[in-house]
């Protein structure tokens, strides 16, 4: 990943891994969707902030592998 998505607000269109147990179902990855906010980013992941706790000073994230990803854009 080439641009420099942190402190971007974006949408990230990503493949999410699908597991199940005990079935003969053909799984597959599903394609997922998170908006959010860039906190971090290097060659193996991107962090996305989707929901920030102020007055606890926490935070909802998700790191998704930059193989796994299909598109991002800025919103």
């Amino acid at each position: 990943m080439r641009k420099n998505w942190v402190g971007k607000e974006v949408k990230v269109i990503w493949l999410d891994i699908t597991a199940d147990v005990h079935t003969t179902d053909a799984i597959k990855p599903e394609v997922s969707t998170t908006l959010g906010y860039v906190e971090y980013q290097d060659k193996t992941f991107i962090r996305i902030l989707t929901t920030r706790y102020t007055v606890l000073d926490i935070a909802d994230k998700i790191a998704i592998p930059i193989g796994c990803i299909k598109k991002i854009e800025e919103i």
